[in-house]
């Protein structure tokens, strides 16, 4: 049997989101409105472009947290990129996805090896140990069930300089984003494939050919 003629089976509705993965995993920033500007980091993998002219973004936020509060509140967050390296601050930083017990007496954040530098255009922090970071601005928010969907305009992006392409496409073989194959399933990319236009014209002008051929 062929791929294309394999079995399908009925998937719980419940479960439907995780055949859309493995998702790009970030670290969002956020800061408290009150005098002290508590920063806070968590990671979510509801991340996605919405326009390219104008840069926007958009990322789900599941309501009850941190982060959803700070982002109402403020108007400003930071789209932080961890690699590899940081899996494990990642996954510490998202205790209420993954039900970790913190100690009264200790934030998140007084135990998480991850540090802040000062934003160049917004007054949330970036996560110093992420490779790329994206500063944003609010401009719209939907309230679409357990998540609201929160738009920002990309004010400014930053990628660490060794990184750097020439038409910013990130090096794979030299760094590992971090993917979320839902749950507590992470994942690495593990290979590229490079596609050339003329290539797939020749296919599609011999696909033209047979087919007027068989008229």
């Amino acid at each position: 049997m062929s791929t294309r003629e394999q079995s399908k089976v009925s998937v719980p509705i419940a479960f439907a989101h995780r055949l859309l993965a493995p998702r790009l995993v970030c670290l969002i920033g956020s800061c408290s409105s009150t005098k002290e500007r508590t920063w806070n980091v968590a990671p979510f993998s509801n991340v996605v472009v919405v326009s390219n002219v104008p840069q926007r973004v958009g990322i789900a936020i599941y309501k009850e947290g941190t982060t959803y509060n700070n982002i109402l509140a403020l108007s400003e967050f930071t789209i932080n990129m961890p690699d590899d390296s940081l899996i494990e601050e990642l996954w510490l930083a998202g205790h209420n996805y993954n039900q970790l017990q913190y100690p009264r007496d200790l934030g998140k954040m007084d135990l998480l090896r991850l540090t802040s530098t000062a934003a160049t255009s917004i007054s949330v922090p970036v996560v110093t140990e992420c490779f790329a970071t994206l500063e944003c601005r609010l401009i719209a928010s939907y309230d679409l069930g357990d998540h609201q969907f929160f738009v920002g305009d990309v004010l400014y992006a930053s990628l660490r300089a060794d990184l750097q392409s020439p038409d910013w496409r990130l090096p794979l073989n030299r760094i590992l984003p971090v993917l979320q194959n839902s749950g507590n399933q992470l994942a690495l990319p593990t290979a590229t494939r490079d596609l050339s236009t003329e290539q797939f014209q020749q296919e599609l002008n011999s696909r033209v050919k047979a087919r007027r051929a068989s008229f």
